[in-house]
């Protein structure tokens, strides 16, 4: 038995080793010694699986790699560990190349981007520090492009297009794509952080936080509204379609002319852009409001369990509303959000019009304002929506730092479902049909990004295999048992942190977990190996 395995795995080690060998792993030293002495020679002899490492050292240059990788053997370009290395930019036009490590910076501002991309497919841009770059967007997908599959993760960004206290500053990252993934960037000191066109997109872990425009930027003309997120489609731009926008953190932002956590519009002729899910995200310290949905009917805004904490900062008195839904930005909703300290007493909350109320759905959220305590007077649509916990204090552990809710918060438990069991499911199998599957997505097909998990009445939670809008239908992984009318809630967001932890939600961003009970789900159970 023992040689049959060995030789049923010979050729697979050997294969293994083979395909190795032939890739390169090339040193890029500036002072000679290494294989080439710019980033760009290696760029322009490395083939697929090629490795370049580049050693300590200031490359004055804008790498652009004539030659793609393949998504099982990208072109990688790495810094040899532990060495800074300072590098203008990449602009990149091929597929499958890795940039990882590198300060990307050039006080000259001589090129449009620190990064540019051009219609690329499955780029990676990991664990790079950018700054005073570029004339625009630090990281730039370029206009008129489509690029997919691309992952923007755990870069810090900051400065872009500006020195501290001088030019006029720029963004921090464009999105015109597909399937895209923006995930645990650290990002400051911008004008505006994610500005986020196409379909299929992701941001989610991300820290966008600290700008002060009158101050850091004193050279821009003109009103600078900064957004972490921002779709206002405008030709050339692509509609923005089914993103999710999750766990994030937002804190400290102070505009000329307003700040918001989310702003959702479509600016000219109707793009058609529509779908988004906000949730699990933290705000805090924000100038102005949280959620703009506005112009242009982008419908299918589905916000719930947010914490949001102290806007306004910069209005006084503080105004009303905080989040907008207007102008035929139908089917938007507003479920288990915290928010503190966020308006005025004698105000309405949410604002809609009639083109959106009818079928908006806000429910069982949490609004606190420490100004007047329990006498607090909240008007329509907030005060009369179902569920909605008014004048308690949600008692977090700190009301300027740990949102997390103490054990005697109101909001522990006063969550509720997203949506229900449609009448025409056939109340078994995988085909689910529900009422509003907005709620919900299915990863995109992005790697590292899983389908939400949902729990349907009585049945064990199941993961979401895929999502079809149209006709409200999700396909699940696994068969369950429902009715009509069941209540379908989120078990478990897109990195498999579990989200129900008892019969009803927690309002707000953070989930409260009973002593010792894991907010992971349990590893499968019953797997066997086999070797062939």
């Amino acid at each position: 038995m023992k040689s049959r395995i060995i030789v049923t795995l010979l050729p697979i080690v050997l294969m293994f080793f083979g395909s190795r060998a032939q890739a390169a792993n090339y040193a890029v030293k500036a002072a000679g010694a290494g294989t080439f002495s710019t980033i760009q020679a290696c760029a322009n002899a490395a083939a697929p699986g090629d490795i370049c490492t580049v050693f300590a050292g200031t490359y004055q240059e804008y790498v652009n790699p004539p030659t793609s990788g393949t998504s099982a053997a990208p072109i990688t370009f790495t810094v040899n560990a532990g060495d800074n290395v300072k590098v203008s930019g990449f602009t990149i036009s091929k597929n499958y190349i890795v940039v990882s490590g590198f300060e990307i910076y050039d006080p000259t501002f001589s090129e449009s981007n620190g990064v540019l991309l051009n219609s690329v497919t499955g780029v990676q841009i990991l664990n790079n520090t950018i700054h005073q770059v570029g004339t625009s967007q630090c990281i730039k997908m370029a206009y008129g492009t489509t690029s997919s599959y691309t992952v923007i993760k755990s870069n810090t960004i900051s400065w872009c297009a500006a020195t501290p206290q001088t030019n006029g500053g720029g963004a921090a990252i464009l999105i015109n794509g597909d399937h895209n993934l923006v995930d645990t960037n650290d990002i400051s000191h911008v004008t505006d952080f994610v500005q986020l066109y196409g379909s299929f997109n992701v941001v989610r872990n991300n820290q966008f936080h600290d700008v002060n425009a009158a101050v850091d930027f004193p050279l821009y003309t003109g009103e600078l509204h900064i957004d972490a997120m921002e779709s206002e489609c405008v030709s050339p731009q692509p509609a923005l379609i089914h993103v999710l926008i999750e766990r994030n953190t937002v804190e400290n932002i102070l505009g000329v002319g307003g700040a918001h956590a989310w702003l959702f519009q479509d600016s000219s002729s109707p793009c058609g852009s529509h779908g988004a899910i906000t949730r699990f995200n933290t705000v805090h310290n924000l100038g102005t409001g949280y959620l703009y949905d506005d112009l242009g009917g982008f419908y299918g805004v589905k916000d719930y369990n947010n914490t949001i904490v102290t806007l306004q900062t910069q209005m006084s008195p503080k105004e009303c509303g905080i989040a907008t839904f207007i102008h035929n930005s139908t089917k938007g909703a507003m479920i288990n959000d915290i928010i503190y300290d966020a308006v005025s007493n004698n105000c309405e909350w949410i604002d809609t019009d009639p083109t959106t109320l009818l079928n908006f759905v806000g429910k069982n959220n949490l609004g606190y304002l420490p100004s007047c305590g329990t006498g607090c007077i909240y008007l329509a649509p907030f005060s009369t929506m179902a569920g909605n916990i008014l004048n308690k204090n949600p008692l977090f552990v700190n009301s300027t730092s740990d949102w997390h809710l103490q054990s005697a918060s109101p909001a522990r438990g006063a969550g509720t479902y997203l949506t229900t069991v449609a009448a025409g499911d056939s109340g078994s199998g995988i085909a689910l049909v529900v009422n509003d599957a907005g709620f919900f997505q299915d990863g995109s097909g992005i790697p590292g990004v899983r389908g939400d998990s949902i729990k349907v009445g009585s049945a064990s939670p199941v993961q979401i295999s895929s999502v079809n809008y149209t006709t409200d239908t999700i396909t699940l992984a696994n068969p369950i048992n429902r009715s009509f009318g069941d209540p379908v809630y989120l078990y478990a967001d897109s990195g498999r942190n579990i989200v129900l932890l008892n019969s009803n939600p927690d309002m707000g961003a953070h989930q409260s977990a009973n002593p010792g009970q894991s907010t992971q789900p349990a590893p499968p159970t019953g797997l066997t190996i086999a070797v062939h």
